[in-house]
């Protein structure tokens, strides 16, 4: 499962184009940030800090963190905080080795009879430089989007 993430110009509207093939026909088409989904509910408290808004719900009008089934505006309001929040983690993982692992969730198996057999946490291979790279293009992402010129659009699992 992946997270996308969508730098946007700001005069892309929305709603306009809202539940219509043209909508993801557009955004498909812009340059992206691919990120599991087992990294993402990793720094997913981190992200909770960011302001931002579900193009959903347009009667709420300010959220924090994401939409984690659908799509998340990430404007001119949360992207200082979104760019600490990604440069930060890039900074913290680009002194990590070539290939290291990251504690990800809570699994169990089943057996046949249907009961739930002894669980672990999934271990989880990241390679540093790519992880680290998406996530300074997402700082990036954030620079460009605080000048109001653009946004960015999560678009989740």
């Amino acid at each position: 499962m992946i997270h996308e993430f969508f730098l946007i110009r700001e005069e892309f509207d929305y709603n306009q184009y809202a539940d219509t093939d043209y909508l993801n026909n557009y955004i498909r088409k812009q340059s992206n940030v691919k990120l599991h989904d087992d990294f993402v509910q990793y720094i997913w408290d981190t992200l909770q800090w960011i302001p931002s808004f579900n193009p959903e719900t347009p009667q709420i009008t300010k959220i924090y963190g994401l939409n984690y089934y659908g799509i998340t505006i990430i404007n001119k309001e949360g992207s200082k905080m979104f760019h600490h929040v990604m440069e930060s983690w890039a900074n913290l993982f680009s002194k990590a080795p070539t290939k290291f692992n990251l504690t990800g969730s809570w699994v169990e198996d089943i057996d046949n009879q249907g009961l739930e057999t002894k669980g672990n946490y999934q271990n989880i291979e990241f390679q540093r430089d790519i992880l680290v790279n998406k996530l300074k293009t997402l700082a990036t992402y954030a620079n460009q989007a605080t000048r109001g010129e653009y946004f960015i659009l999560h678009w989740g699992i």
